[in-house]
């Protein structure tokens, strides 16, 4: 049933990528559109569907950006967040 409204709910809203957010913006990770090793690598650090995330802030150079996820802090490629959907809260 679970499974069933997630689909439901996925369906249903207005997705948006990674690098789209602001500053502070919280959003829930719906799904990884990235290369098997990244995508991998990144699911092993906790990036899984339905994990809540907070834009923290992009680096001065603005080629990296920070997220915070299961309570700590992940740095981001802007080229990969641009293949991370997410759904704003």
């Amino acid at each position: 049933l679970a499974s069933k409204f997630f689909s439901f709910y996925l369906s249903h809203t207005i997705t948006m990528k990674l690098n789209e957010l602001k500053r502070n913006d919280k959003a829930i990770l719906l799904n990884i559109h990235c290369k098997e090793p990244l995508k991998t690598h990144l699911y092993h650090l906790g990036c899984t569907p339905k994990t809540k995330i907070t834009y923290c802030h992009a680096t001065p150079c603005k080629q990296m950006i920070l997220i915070r996820i299961r309570g700590f802090l992940l740095a981001i490629r802007k080229e990969d967040a641009q293949n991370i959907e997410v759904k704003r809260k």
